[in-house]
């Protein structure tokens, strides 16, 4: 969530860097528009001073370090069993009395379906999808590889989203990354490591940006003034998790990942509608609290 809230920020500013660093502000400006334009979420993070990416690092090493390894794995291999349903059962879940009368835009929904599901599938096959990696993970490296497969699952969904009912939020996504190409980044002013930047884009308020110079990568300004107050804060929210009631609440937890683990499996045995939809009931009851549904025994053997 931090990589992508600091991806926010540098999206706001219009502010970049690269592998090979850029030598001036104009040109970090155009090396993080271009590649995230070109589905290359990195540029993001080698944006970063060598000292923020520790930063970052260490709270989502620290926060991986408050969460139960084995809750984490439940969790992990649960969601790789309901992706598993996803990719395989389409077509039943699609069929579904309750899924079809809440989703009257079915056939949108499942020409984007391969996409959204690409993406699960990309998170649970990275570092993320298993606590002994999730909690070392390196952020630039997950972004380059898995980041980079996310965005282009997303601008492809986003593409075959844009002529159905959510046309309005898929265009002003490809619309977006349109504007990214066309960027413009021009030099205002620039003494030693301090610049000033003309950052223009299509549609968008043409504005000058005041950038600094830190472990030789330009930021804006407004974002080194606020990195440590940011990293302040964020290491105070960590360190006033209650672990006792963390868990607590994982203990309580585990209950339900076994109910729910017990209708994924016969989800995922079904061979007929009927028998699907039976089991997807049960589901969808656990969910709403009635505590129905088959616990991990119960396997169903005409499924």
């Amino acid at each position: 969530m931090l990589a992508l809230v600091l991806m926010a920020a540098l999206f706001i500013t219009a502010c970049g860097g690269g592998v090979d660093v850029p030598k001036t502000a104009d040109m970090a400006v155009l090396r993080v528009a271009n590649g995230v334009a070109e589905n290359k979420p990195v540029v993001i993070w080698d944006a970063l001073p060598e000292s923020y990416q520790k930063d970052v690092h260490e709270l989502v090493h620290n926060l991986m370090g408050k969460v139960d390894g084995s809750f984490y794995n439940s969790i992990a291999d649960t969601s790789k069993k309901l992706t598993k349903v996803l990719k395989e059962k389409k077509q039943f879940i699609l069929a579904h009395p309750m899924v079809a009368q809440q989703m009257p835009n079915k056939a949108e929904v499942e020409k984007q379906w391969d996409q959204i599901v690409g993406i699960l599938d990309s998170i649970l096959s990275s570092d993320l999808g298993k606590y002994e990696t999730a909690k070392t993970v390196n952020v630039g490296a997950f972004l380059d590889t898995t980041g980079s497969k996310i965005m282009a699952d997303l601008t492809n969904a986003a593409k075959l989203a844009s002529t159905g009912e959510r046309r309005s939020e898929a265009n002003e996504m490809l619309d977006m990354y349109e504007k990214l190409k066309k960027v413009k980044a021009t030099m205002v002013k620039e003494s030693g490591d301090t610049a000033t930047v003309k950052v223009e884009m299509p549609g968008e308020e043409t504005k000058e940006t005041e950038f600094v110079r830190i472990e030789g990568k330009w930021l804006p300004k407004e974002m080194v003034d606020g990195w440590k107050e940011m990293m302040t804060e964020a290491r105070k929210a960590l360190s006033g998790i209650d672990a006792a009631e963390l868990k607590k609440n994982t203990d309580q937890a585990f209950d339900i990942i076994g109910k729910v683990n017990g209708v994924l499996d016969q989800l995922d045995k079904a061979k007929t509608q009927e028998k699907f939809n039976a089991a997807i009931n049960g589901l969808m009851a656990l969910m709403q609290g009635g505590g129905a549904g088959p616990g991990p025994e119960g396997k169903g053997d005409d499924f």
